[in-house]
């Protein structure tokens, strides 16, 4: 029987969708959230100007169940702008993520709900997540519980598409950035500009998400990118306070990368996120 729209749902899960291919893990994703044992929700999916099938399969999704609502882009803005359009429909309190080739599982919603609810302090939250591939689970990710401004130094400490926010701190920092350096960063610049306004998060450490990423896969960034994070970097490092005396070293990370082999880079990925599989 499929589900109405009449009450106000509280929380509001947000996906981008370019060019989905052949729908299968579209639907894969679309069905994890449809199985959570949390059912107060909707699902609002921005269709942002793909040029397959995909218009007819959201269409198609969007029938199976009233709490499923679809936003069509004519053209590609990329998924910043996807997201804000999204967070502009969205009627919940929180607002979580969700990518259209990841799978949540069941009790990903209810957990951090409950969590957020237990943890006023706390305005976004993520969560520890499984690594897979066609050939199924490879590796983990448990990013720190309480990240401070410090862990932002060398890496994102959260996985954008397990993230639940409130409502009320996203709008307040103006939601993503759709300047066109973010679009490799989008996240990465979110959450420095939550933390710089005052704003913390978390994650749990359960693994409630499965993140698909090819094992083998690291691709070499045009140099124009390396260039664009680092200014993410910058910009998100001074606002935070952290610039100096470290943090300009760590504005340098992108480029000191590039100069490694992708073979090396492809060993120590596997390496850091082997965990027990």
């Amino acid at each position: 029987m499929k589900k109405g729209v009449a009450n106000t749902p509280i929380v509001s899960v947000i996906m981008g969708v370019y060019n989905a291919g052949d729908g299968r893990r579209l639907e894969q994703a679309v069905q994890s959230i449809l199985a959570q044992t949390l059912q107060d929700w909707e699902l609002i999916i921005c269709d942002d100007g793909s040029t397959d099938g995909t218009p007819t399969r959201l269409q198609a999704l969007q029938g199976r169940d009233g709490r499923i609502k679809v936003l069509y882009s004519g053209i590609n803005r990329k998924l910043a702008a996807a997201l804000n359009r999204c967070i502009d429909c969205a009627r919940g309190r929180y607002i979580a993520r969700m990518d259209d080739d990841d799978v949540s599982h069941p009790e990903r919603l209810e957990k951090q709900l409950r969590f957020m609810e237990a943890h006023p302090e706390i305005s976004f939250c993520g969560t520890s997540a499984q690594y897979f591939s066609d050939e199924g689970v490879w590796g983990r990710r448990c990013p720190p519980a309480r990240p401070t401004k410090a862990d932002f130094l060398f890496s994102n400490p959260f996985i954008h598409p397990s993230m639940i926010i409130r409502r009320e701190a996203l709008v307040a920092v103006g939601g993503y950035s759709e300047e066109k350096i973010m679009r490799r960063a989008e996240d990465y610049d979110l959450w420095m500009r939550l933390y710089a306004a005052g704003y913390e998060g978390a994650n749990l450490q359960e693994i409630l998400f499965d993140y698909r990423e090819d094992k083998d896969s690291f691709k070499k960034r045009a140099y124009r990118y390396r260039v664009d994070e680092a200014r993410v970097r910058l910009r998100g490092f001074r606002a935070m306070g952290m610039l100096f005396p470290t943090g300009w070293i760590y504005v340098l990370k992108p480029f000191l990368v590039g100069l490694i082999p992708s073979t090396w880079m492809i060993a120590w990925k596997k390496w850091r996120l082997k965990g027990d599989v």
